[in-house]
């Protein structure tokens, strides 16, 4: 199997099925590394002192607490622009195609029914198609696995039995 090694995770293209404008969008499922980089960049670490109060002596003792605060919209944002590579063929209502930028990508995911149900049902079938690839290669996988093994077993019994053969001549 060859990879793209400079595009680990392009876009797959979804036609909107009887649409008149040929609307399409391009998709990618959120990787790993990419989800880590956009949580990276929208999670911060909170840390502050909090007063305690220990019963026993009847003084406050401060206490460190910490904790991650997520910029939701910001995560959401990105995501969104990473997921959605390109699309095409949706038309605003002065008939104007809409340009596929971040802004966009983040307008219509929040505001469009239509384009974020669209995006929504093509991603579930890109994850379920991803889980039938991995499943598929992972059943190769293990028949490659059983026969490598029977027929080591196979050779070693012919080896075993031609040695003994041998022995006894």
């Amino acid at each position: 199997m060859r990879l793209n090694t400079k595009d680990l995770n392009p876009g797959t293209r979804f036609d909107v099925p009887n649409d008149e404008d040929g609307a399409w969008v391009s998709l990618r499922v959120l990787d790993s590394e990419a989800g880590r980089k956009i949580r990276k960049h929208t999670t911060k670490i909170v840390r502050k002192l909090l007063p305690y109060r220990d019963e026993g002596k009847k003084r406050a003792v401060p206490q460190l607490a910490e904790w991650e605060e997520v910029d939701n919209e910001a995560f959401t944002e990105m995501m969104w622009d990473y997921c959605i590579v390109d699309f095409g063929g949706w038309f605003n209502e002065e008939d104007e195609e809409i340009p596929c930028t971040k802004e966009n990508k983040a307008m219509l995911m929040g505001e469009s029914v239509l384009f974020a149900g669209f995006v929504a049902d093509s991603l579930d079938q890109l994850g379920k198609a991803e889980e039938t690839f991995t499943a598929e290669k992972q059943e190769e996988e293990e028949k490659n696995l059983e026969s490598s093994q029977s027929g080591f077993l196979n050779d070693r019994k012919t080896s075993l039995v031609s040695s003994a053969v041998e022995d006894t001549d």
